[in-house]
């Protein structure tokens, strides 16, 4: 036995039994979850951006620091290698004054003078004052700082760098993420929007878990039952409601096909709840939406 609609000349529809709604499309439900899951991937992606610039304005405060660093020891090591060469030549004219001094006392010999013998007693002094002036300067003398400074200098330039790659990378995927948004988003929206405009099958339908593990009735309360029923395809069920007659339900295409059954002998049973209205939540009572514009349905059939 093969059912199919009937047709229509006057516009209407000739199936429609408990308009399908987001709630019972496995099909929305499932564009609904990917949209959420996207918007949280989105949401992921732009926190993550944030904390990449974030790093790369403290990367480039640290190396503004470090070059500021850099500066500061190379003039401070300048001022000191000046301090040492001052140093040596205050110690090279004491020098040079000593040897005068002596030179005078070995030409005078025995009858130097105690203004020349002292002369030289001064020149000793001095050149050893200088000698020390020349020795604090040298120990002063610190290229190690300059050094130290250039290397986290160095350091704070490769963490810009790895901030930069790092940045440039979560901007990158924020764009993935910001288009998959978009798209999930549009999708769900176009699924919602044609919901009703395909058929349904089976009982209940449960929205994954990422969708709320929502339970909803679907062809429960009012629907038509063909026993056996399948398409060509041969996609078997049983219960049918919605705008169209069709067993693949919203996962097939928004028309009606025929339905047939090898089941003998040949029974179709309709049954209502007696009610447009909304099924609410009990105990042991699956929710579902309040029907829709529903205006019953004409089959024709034929014994093949």
């Amino acid at each position: 036995m093969c059912l199919s609609v009937c047709p229509v000349k006057n516009g209407g529809d000739a199936f429609s039994i408990t308009t399908p709604t987001a709630a019972t499309s496995p099909v929305a439900a499932l564009a609904n979850a990917q949209a959420a899951a996207d918007a949280a991937a989105l949401v992921a992606a732009e926190e993550t951006a944030k904390a990449a610039q974030d790093a790369l304005t403290t990367a480039q405060t640290d190396v503004t620091t470090a070059e500021e660093a850099v500066a500061a020891a190379q003039a401070t090591l300048a001022e000191q290698e000046a301090n040492l060469a001052a140093a040596e030549e205050t110690l090279a004219q004491a020098q040079a004054t000593l040897a005068a001094a002596q030179a005078v006392v070995d030409a005078a010999g025995a009858a130097a003078t105690d203004a020349e013998t002292q002369a030289v007693t001064d020149a000793e002094a001095a050149v050893a004052e200088a000698q020390a002036a020349v020795d604090a300067a040298q120990a002063a003398v610190n290229p190690a700082e300059v050094t130290a400074a250039q290397e986290a200098l160095t350091a704070a330039q490769t963490a810009l760098t790895d901030a930069e790659t790092a940045l440039t990378a979560a901007q990158d995927n924020l764009a993935v993420a910001q288009e998959a948004a978009t798209d999930s988003a549009n999708a769900a929206a176009a699924a919602e929007e044609i919901a009703p405009l395909f058929g349904a099958v089976g009982t209940v339908f449960t929205t994954p878990l990422a969708d709320g593990g929502a339970t909803t009735a679907t062809c429960l309360y009012d629907y038509l039952l063909i026993s056996g029923g399948r398409d060509a395809a041969n996609i078997e069920a049983d219960r049918y409601c919605g705008n169209q007659l069709n067993p693949a339900g919203s996962g097939g295409l928004a028309i009606s096909v025929p339905v047939c059954t090898p089941v003998k002998s040949f029974r179709m049973t309709y049954r209502t709840d007696g009610t447009e209205d909304e099924v609410v939540e009990g105990p042991n009572i699956i929710p579902a939406p309040a029907d829709q514009v529903n205006t019953g349905f004409c089959l024709i059939y034929q014994e093949k």
